[in-house]
């Protein structure tokens, strides 16, 4: 069972958290909610923005924090469009594996697969940037 990642998020009084017998009642944190917080790994908006408070910082400075703003020229394909495009294709493919719009899977299956698809469009095109592969 994967729960929310906030380490504080047992903190919270509220009934979903209580787990126990009576008497011997604890709180916990929650199982990972259904919206899918940054993807998964919380169970509230309120969760994620603690954990990113904590922790933040520390992830960015790993990851390394932008100097330079990246650029893009004016006549370019903006994000959305890119996007857009991808999300027709998406739905199509889902379409062809028999999923439809009613079943929840879709939904989840159409987000993952345009989040991933746009990061690694986005993601070869800063390595032909930076190759110098323009």
């Amino acid at each position: 069972m994967k729960y929310c990642q906030n380490p504080l998020c047992y903190m919270y009084d509220t009934q979903d958290r209580l787990r126990g017998t009576k008497g011997n009642k604890v709180y916990r944190n929650r199982k990972r909610s259904q919206f899918y917080y940054a993807n998964g790994n919380f169970c509230s908006l309120r969760c994620q923005d603690d954990w990113f408070q904590e922790y933040g910082n520390a992830c960015i400075d790993f990851v390394g924090r932008i100097t330079i703003s990246p650029e893009r020229p004016e006549d370019s394909v903006s994000y959305w469009s890119i996007r857009n495009n991808f999300a027709q294709q998406i739905e199509s493919e889902l379409t062809r594996e028999g999923l439809t719009y009613a079943d929840s899977k879709y939904w989840t299956e159409r987000h993952r697969r345009i989040s991933q698809r746009t990061r690694d469009y986005f993601r070869q095109q800063r390595e032909e940037v930076v190759n110098g592969n323009n």
